[in-house]
């Protein structure tokens, strides 16, 4: 995609702003939907991952998904991956998962990859 293209669901690493509307949706997704325990799904690793989101550009950029990728040292496991439920079935998750392949894939520091 050319610079000049306009990208109606833009992905980038999380603000920190950003990041705190992750955590309310995985927190929503994952805990009050899904059943999740609350006090396992944020755990150990989000303080040092990186985090990636998704934004609805017609909607001033909310965060409407994201994922985490943590590098073991070993291996990147990419994780929690969670879109809004009213952009579900959109091909936002696998836009979003290929990103992070790509991310991954140019940076030096990540050499293996698993789910």
């Amino acid at each position: 995609m050319s610079s000049a293209e306009y990208d109606p669901y833009p992905i980038h690493p999380a603000s920190a702003q950003e990041f705190e509307e992750a955590v309310a949706i995985r927190i929503h997704v994952f805990v009050d939907i899904q059943k999740f325990p609350l006090e396992k799904e944020m755990d150990e690793h989000d303080k040092g991952a990186l985090h990636l989101v998704i934004t609805d550009a017609s909607k001033s950029n909310k965060v409407i998904g994201t994922l985490r990728v943590i590098n073991t040292g070993d291996i990147v496991k990419i994780g929690r991956v969670v879109i809004l439920p009213e952009y579900q079935g959109k091909g936002l998750g696998k836009k979003l998962m290929l990103f992070a392949e790509q991310h991954i894939a140019k940076s030096a520091e990540y050499e293996q990859c698993t789910y």
